[in-house]
């Protein structure tokens, strides 16, 4: 059976910690596929590294065996207590993995003085991590800036506003792991 203890460990498939054993000097090494929901992750191997992708599924391994392992078995004197030893394809027990959090934090000053260009801090997470990917940050109805996080930050220069009040919208545009995350924020630019 998979086991899980936290985001970031294995799942280990434990019956096949022993490692494979030989047969006729062909390896006995099982075949193993990793499912989401029932649906291929294209993922393979005796362990599987949860991601983003897997946020609230559950994920499964469908275990087989060589055909040729079960071939040398059967006809090579194994006869009928040899088939025995391969059991047949099996999936074990599914693992839920918890979902997580996407979080998106923009730090900008609430009053801004006319003529000044102070910086927006943007923070993307995921759980306990820092995602990587692209931020956008518009402020009213103004031309969007594109910024890359690095280890999950990224400042972007606000530009010179006329007085008034103005809605900051910081949207992390997501990945092939992680959905779009948006937030919105007011500044107040006071002569």
């Amino acid at each position: 059976m998979p086991r899980i203890a936290t985001w970031h460990t294995a799942v280990d498939v434990a019956l096949l910690a022993a490692g494979p054993p030989e047969v006729a000097g062909f390896s006995a090494q099982p075949g193993v596929t990793w499912l989401r929901n029932g649906t291929s992750t294209g993922r393979t191997g005796l362990t599987y590294r949860p991601t983003g992708a897997d946020s609230g599924r559950k994920i499964t391994a469908r275990v087989t065996y060589p055909p040729l392992l079960t071939f040398f078995l059967t006809q090579g004197g194994g006869g009928a207590s040899g088939a025995s030893i391969i059991p047949g394809a099996w999936t074990t027990d599914a693992v839920a993995i918890s979902k997580i959090k996407r979080k998106v934090r923009s730090s900008v000053p609430r009053k801004i003085k006319q003529g000044n260009r102070p910086d927006a801090w943007v923070t993307v997470t995921a759980g306990q991590s820092f995602v990587a990917g692209v931020v956008q940050v518009k402020i009213g109805k103004l031309r969007p800036t594109r910024a890359a996080l690095r280890s999950g930050f990224v400042k972007v220069k606000l530009p010179k506003l006329k007085p008034g009040t103005y809605k900051i919208t910081t949207k992390y545009l997501g990945s092939s792991t992680y959905r779009a995350v948006t937030v919105t924020k007011k500044v107040r630019v006071i002569k």
